[in-house]
């Protein structure tokens, strides 16, 4: 026969009042068939103290603990300051959020599991009451992101879910995310597996977000993490938002873009190996503002790929090339016509092949002689 509990419910009103300042329903909980608190209602008035007397086992701390939320109620609810429960346990993580120490971080530190259960209490409480019944389970998330390649109806399933949450939820999602992909740490499937659920609303991030990630990356640079940086810097680039992080980090974007393409152009099979290359120095240039420090490597790097060499130039590459050619700024269109004279790759082989020579004048061809400046004008007609 299961021991009966001593705290005995009393009979409830039909219209709650918000005099009380904390008020059960029916409260209950069972473990495996035994029932430790029976269908209890409690009515707490302001001011005034109460207390829960009875034996051993009467059920006195599973109440409590069913109050704050230790443990989670069978059947029944718990209004606080009449409101529903979420409000009594957001009420406890702002209390955690304000009152965490930032002055002295070595003794305020949050380890996983009281970060986890911080988290999900405020997804729960904050997105997933009457008002928003939807929310994204972070555990089961994370779990899912490292448990190996999302298959596409499962990348769908959690854009889906990420879109219809709250959005106050979405910025903690997308900066795990950035998260995930910068660590070195976790596989490659988690992190192409972060990437490609961001790629889907990289798009349609607001401010906030934008700056939220631009705050992330900076905190790389400011801490002198190399690998996180260059990780955090990839992850930008993927999303197409170079123009985000400034104009130093977009300069060592295409200055790598460029230093790539121009060491394969001068290795062996450079003719087969020149377009993936050429199409990322095409792609990055054409989602961002060339800075002024990387512009003169820019153009001698499209330049000279596209005049080739002796044997000739990558015809696969040409396609990619030639649309950077065509899309020069007038200063950019000044450098290219300064190459020949120039010291370097480019200029020794326009004095050494013809057919180099020759190739590069069907690149000048592809200016706009609108974009040419005046002082080059000479140069261009030649």
């Amino acid at each position: 026969m299961p021991r009966q509990p001593t705290i005995q419910p009393i009979e409830p009103e039909r219209h709650l009042s918000a005099q009380y300042i904390l008020e059960t329903r029916g409260l209950t909980k069972e473990f495996k068939g035994f029932v430790a608190v029976n269908q209890v209602d409690l009515k707490v008035n302001r001011g005034h103290i109460h207390a829960l007397i009875g034996p051993n086992g009467a059920g006195k701390t599973t109440f409590f603990n069913l109050l704050t939320k230790f443990l989670t109620p069978s059947k029944g609810s718990i209004e606080f300051n009449g409101v529903e429960d979420g409000y009594f346990f957001l009420d406890q993580c702002r209390d955690i959020r304000n009152n965490f120490s930032a002055a002295h971080l070595d003794v305020g530190k949050l380890d996983d599991h009281e970060f986890i259960g911080f988290s999900n209490r405020c997804a729960k409480y904050a997105l997933g009451d009457e008002h928003n019944l939807i929310g994204v389970n972070l555990c089961a998330f994370m779990v899912a992101i490292k448990g190996g390649k999302f298959s596409s109806e499962q990348k769908d399933q959690w854009v889906h879910r990420i879109g219809k949450t709250h959005e106050a939820q979405q910025y903690l999602i997308f900066g795990s995310l950035h998260g995930i992909y910068r660590d070195p740490a976790n596989s490659e499937e988690a992190r192409v597996n972060s990437l490609s659920v961001a790629t889907e609303f990289a798009p349609h991030f607001t401010p906030r977000a934008r700056s939220d990630l631009i705050n992330r990356h900076r905190d790389y640079i400011a801490k002198g993490d190399e690998k996180r940086r260059k990780a955090s810097k990839q992850f930008f680039e993927k999303l197409g938002m170079q123009t985000s992080l400034g104009e130093h980090e977009v300069h060592s974007l295409l200055f790598n873009a460029c230093k790539r393409p121009m060491a394969v152009h001068q290795s062996f099979d450079n003719f087969y190996n020149e377009p993936p290359f050429a199409e990322r120095l095409l792609q990055l240039s054409g989602q961002v503002a060339t800075p002024d420090t990387v512009k003169d490597e820019l153009v001698e790097t499209v330049v000279t790929c596209a005049t080739g060499n002796q044997f000739g130039a990558s015809n696969a590459a040409l396609a990619y090339l030639h649309k950077m050619i065509k899309s020069f700024s007038p200063n950019e269109v000044e450098i290219m016509l300064t190459q020949p004279t120039k010291k370097g790759i480019l200029g020794e082989r326009l004095k050494a092949s013809s057919a180099c020579r020759t190739r590069y004048k069907r690149l000048v061809q592809l200016i706009d002689v609108s974009t040419v400046p005046a002082k080059s004008a000479a140069a261009y007609s030649h």
